[in-house]
């Protein structure tokens, strides 16, 4: 039944194909492999969304904000977001990591006055989705379990954080790093207003301003 249905064109769930994805979603064999998501490139909101599935299968669901950015989207092409933060108009141009679209940021690097570089801390042991032999960082899976002490967030992140600062070639160029969390909110809007602070400082270094 569930594979009967053609997803690009669903709108609203019938209670019978709602009443399938819960049961498939409470099998033993379905939990067993969400468990190893990472080894098929699987959402890690899947879960939250399937878990809730009650409320979300209800003919009066309208999504909330935790919803909607829950979704994800994989970039492709080049998309170009200007927005407003504290009357300074910023243009930020989004691209798509795949290696098949690395080839267009070339196009995008003219008066550029700033790269905002996000790496997802959840995916540090998952393969390429391009390569399923290829994981997206070697050395990070090797030298992780290494770190002491165990479980310590902080520590495994500094870590991370560190491997990324030292290919910077260019020590006169200084790295700005956040921690933050795609459904935060409150935290990302303080990350673009340290952004911010941070560009307009460089302008005025440029310009012999300060």
């Amino acid at each position: 039944m569930i594979r009967r249905v053609e997803v690009d064109k669903v709108t609203a769930l019938e209670r019978k194909q709602a009443e399938a994805i819960k049961n498939l979603w409470k099998d033993p064999g379905i939990q067993e492999c969400y468990d190893k998501w990472r080894e098929y490139q699987l959402s890690d909101s899947a879960k939250y969304y399937l878990t809730d599935f009650d409320r979300i299968a209800m003919p009066s669901f309208v999504p909330t904000q935790q919803d909607i950015l829950r979704v994800r989207v994989p970039t492709t092409g080049i998309i170009k977001y200007p927005f407003d933060l504290e009357n300074i108009v910023f243009r930020m141009v989004d691209v798509g990591s795949q290696r098949s679209e690395r080839r267009k940021w070339i196009h995008c690097f003219e008066s550029v006055t700033s790269i905002i570089f996000l790496v997802a801390l959840s995916e540090y042991d998952q393969v390429l989705a391009e390569c399923d032999n290829e994981v997206r960082n070697g050395c990070i899976f090797v030298m992780y379990r290494k770190r002491r002490p165990k479980q310590d967030v902080k520590a495994a992140g500094d870590f991370i954080l560190k491997l990324y600062q030292d290919q910077n070639p260019d020590k006169q160029k200084v790295i700005y790093s956040h921690f933050t969390c795609a459904t935060d909110t409150e935290n990302n809007r303080f990350v673009f207003v340290a952004v911010k602070d941070t560009i307009l400082q460089l302008d005025l270094r440029e310009f012999s301003l300060v």
